[in-house]
Parts: C-alpha cells; structure tokens; sequence
C-alpha cells in the first residue's frame, strides 16, 4: 500500500510528458484502497498513508472531473476522518511530519472549496500544521506557510 501512494503521488504530480497519468494514479489509489483484496489489512496500513491515499483520491478526481466535487470532499472528508488516529498511532517525529501533511492538504482544500465558511475549520488546520511542521520538517513550514500567505491567513513568526 505504501508503494502504491507514492506511486500514485507521483503519477499525479509529474506533468503527463514526462510520464504522469491521472488515470493510472487512480488505479494505483483504487487498489490500494481495496478493502476487499486478499492481500489486504488495514492493521499493517498506517493512519497516515491512507488520509494521504485519500487525499491523492480527492485531488486525481478533482482533476478527471473538476465539477464533481461531492467526491472530492468525500475523500478529503475520509482523511480528516483518520486524523485522530494519526494522532493516536503515530506520535513519533515521522508520524508528525506526516500529520501536518494531512492537517495541511485538508485545511487548505477547506479553504479554497468552501471559501469564507471553509476559513472556520480550514485555517485552524493550516495553523496546527504550521506549528508541528515548525518542530519537525522545515520545508514543511516553509510551504504551509507560503499556502497561508497566498490564502491571507495570519500566523505567527517563526
């Protein structure tokens, strides 16, 4: 599973020239999501991994369908699901970076899908993620802050 989301980041990112394909991307987030595989246990998936499976779902639909944005919010809405379980699971450095990764990519969907009204939930998500990336990956704080900049959010100084 955890090969399958960097394979899938990856194939989402990588402009479709230098071989990045949404569609194989979705396929890659679907069977690793695929609860009904063989070979699949959730209790050897990390928290984390899957919010981020879910995220990466969130944003290839988002890009196949940029209309269809109850499924985007599902998946968004799946990995904010995961996130106490992150906390709980994970408290480790590596856990925390990968928190804020999550805590930032859902703040900053709710910031920009739901504009003002997203501002309630989003940016305070945004502001957590900016203050454990602070202690834990700098080039996290770096881009979370960057995100804060270009959505007018407020945040103290580093």
């Amino acid at each position: 599973v955890n090969e399958l989301d960097v394979l899938s980041r990856v194939l989402t990112v990588v402009p479709r020239w230098l071989g990045g394909d949404n569609y194989l991307a979705f396929d890659c987030v679907r069977a690793a999501l695929d609860v009904k595989h063989p070979d699949y246990n959730r209790n050897l998936v990390k928290p984390h991994t899957l919010a981020l499976l879910w995220i990466s779902h969130g944003e290839i639909c988002s890009k196949r369908n940029p209309r269809d944005g109850v499924i985007k919010w599902g998946s968004y809405k799946e990995a904010e699901n995961l996130i106490p379980l992150i906390r709980e699971k994970e408290p480790d450095e590596h856990g925390q970076q990968q928190l804020c990764r999550v805590l930032g990519a859902i703040g900053q969907f709710r910031c920009e899908y739901f504009g003002r009204t997203g501002w309630e939930t989003g940016a305070p998500l945004l502001a957590e993620a900016v203050e454990i990336a602070s202690r834990v990956s700098p080039d996290q704080e770096r881009k979370w802050r960057r995100v804060c900049r270009k959505l007018n959010i407020s945040l103290p100084k580093s």
